[in-house]
């Protein structure tokens, strides 16, 4: 009897195969993995991400085995295993494990992790960051507490969290926006022309493109837009025509304008949409949008990635987190040059500029906070001080060409560019930031607006209807949001008051000075942010 063979026989057949195949591969990395963990002289620490660009998990690879390596000769078996998580299922991903207790023993700080989940599932590093990081030995660093061998001291949120009055994370690295171009193009577009440095010199490049394209039938554009980095562009142009505005709405004198400030100065008529320099502004984001490609607002990242690294676009403005990825997937030589903003020369734009826009706040991230629950506490420790010590963090830029966040290292050449920029002037302020969510609400819905007709007449004219309404609505939830904050903090101020008659411990002191000083300010915040409110007619509902 002969046996009939079909294609889609085969096909199962294959099918079967391959998922029993899968299971069996599977089982046998349970297997080997639970055997490798039950082996009482291997310590296993394990440590989570979500920063799948190129480069930076070879550069986590390679700290991982050169750690191994140093704790061997030491003697002690260790094996560093990292988990690079999507970044799209990280929180989610991180929540599980932590309510399920099979957290690794590091995490990556910033999705997923809520002042709550901190406080519960996190080790405070407050002691550990007061002490010199013994990896600093026989470098320019030791002998300092670790805390201040990092870029910004370790004052970033993700770092010290000011809520719990604990410092909570140590960060390998921080990011600038900058330009990114082919280099081989420009070169036939531009010849030796050094690349811009004002805006009319961009302006004047992106119309040298077009050319180029139109004479060469390619469909090539100046700059590859996305509904994610288009903004970190745009949003530069517009705050640099805000920047003195933002000193005049700073009554204070902070020599910044937080989301309040910025609200409270639109409600009390310093500055609305017919303002010559949010015009300006608005003016600044139409011209660059022009030299994006059609319909750029519904691409995603990873598309205009694509067509910048296909080489169908010049430019492409993104942050310094990107080079690598770039670099990996490009078969040509990429430039890195600032974003080239509008001098206080420029005969229109000018008038509102201060100066170039300084980069010393820049704060610092791929911050790993340590897990309560870490089998391996002290190593996991000593792993940590490893990775924020000097001579990791400069093998960390040569592997992964991300800046540092380590002070005194001496930069790989292709990481020099995205160093920030510490001479200049603070920024101006944008019309709304992920923070106050009805003001970004009304700017997302009327944001083709700006993009469409002869002028931003008609964009103008919608955010004069739901903007208002919008940043009172803001107000009101950071009045809530403060004085949440205030309840919270009085029953941690109450526990140290109490212990700290007990017991005169000098850590407990530090505690209690800087809760006393945060309530002090967010108390002064809510009053004076509600006296204005009531002035203007707009007083919050009292709890």
């Amino acid at each position: 009897m002969k046996v009939r063979v079909t294609r889609e026989g085969v096909f199962n057949t294959i099918g079967v195969g391959l998922l029993v195949l899968c299971f069996v591969v599977a089982l046998a990395r349970v297997m080997f993995r639970a055997q490798r963990e039950s082996d009482p002289g291997l310590v296993t620490l394990r440590f989570a991400h979500w920063q799948l660009e190129g480069g930076v998990r070879d550069a986590m690879d390679v700290l991982s085995r050169e750690y191994e390596q140093l704790r061997a000769a030491e003697g002690v078996r260790v094996r560093v295993e990292q988990m690079a998580v999507p970044e799209r299922v990280y929180p989610n991903w991180v929540i599980t494990q932590l309510v399920g207790g099979t957290e690794p023993d590091l995490i990556q700080l910033g999705m997923g992790t809520s002042d709550e989940r901190i406080a519960r599932y996190f080790e405070p590093l407050t002691r550990l960051v007061d002490e010199p990081n013994a990896f600093n030995r026989g470098t320019p660093l030791e002998g300092r507490r670790w805390r201040e061998t990092f870029i910004d001291g370790l004052e970033s949120p993700l770092s010290y969290n000011p809520a719990l009055l604990e410092y909570y994370g140590i960060p390998l690295s921080l990011h600038t926006i900058r330009i990114f171009y082919n280099v081989p193009l420009y070169r036939k577009i531009a010849g030796e022309t050094p690349t811009p440095t004002d805006y009319n010199q961009f302006l004047q490049l992106c119309r040298r493109v077009r050319e180029y394209g139109e004479a060469n039938r390619r469909a090539l554009v100046p700059v590859a837009g996305s509904k994610y980095n288009a903004p970190y562009l745009m949003g530069a142009l517009y705050g640099s025509q805000t920047q003195r505005l933002m000193l005049e709405s700073d009554r204070a004198h902070q020599l910044r304008t937080d989301d309040s400030i910025r609200g409270l100065a639109y409600l009390d008529g310093r500055w609305d949409f017919d303002h010559p320099a949010v015009r300006s502004g608005l003016a600044l984001m139409r011209e660059v949008a022009r030299e994006m490609q059609p319909g750029f607002l519904q691409v995603a990242r990873e598309d205009a990635t694509v067509q910048f690294v296909q080489g169908r676009s010049l430019m492409i403005a993104t942050g310094s987190w990107d080079a690598s990825s770039f670099r990996v997937q490009a078969d040509f030589e990429i430039g890195v040059f600032e974003l080239p903003l509008p001098t206080r020369e420029h005969p229109v734009y000018g008038q509102f500029v201060l100066g170039p826009v300084s980069e010393a706040g820049t704060g610092t991230g791929l911050t790993f906070g340590l897990t309560r629950n870490s089998a391996n506490r002290e190593e996991a420790i000593r792993f940590l001080q490893y990775l924020g010590s000097l001579p990791a963090s400069r093998r960390f830029a040569e592997v992964s060409g991300w800046l540092p966040a380590v002070v005194g290292v001496d930069l790989p050449p292709q990481v020099r560019p995205f160093q920030p920029l510490t001479d200049g002037y603070p920024p101006g302020f944008n019309i709304a930031t992920p923070a106050t969510l009805e003001a970004m609400r009304a700017y997302d819905r009327h944001f083709y607006l700006l993009l469409q007709g002869a002028d931003a007449s008609a964009f103008v004219e919608a955010m004069k209807r739901d903007y208002p309404g919008a940043v009172l609505q803001d107000l009101w939830a950071s009045d809530r949001g403060r004085l949440r904050a205030v309840q919270r903090n009085d029953t941690t101020a109450a526990a140290l008051s109490q212990i700290g008659r007990a017991s005169r411990d000098a850590e407990h002191e530090r505690k209690q000075a800087e809760l006393t000083e945060s309530q002090f300010g967010l108390e002064l915040g809510i009053e004076q942010a509600r006296w204005r409110l009531e002035q203007l007619g707009h007083p919050p509902a009292r709890p």
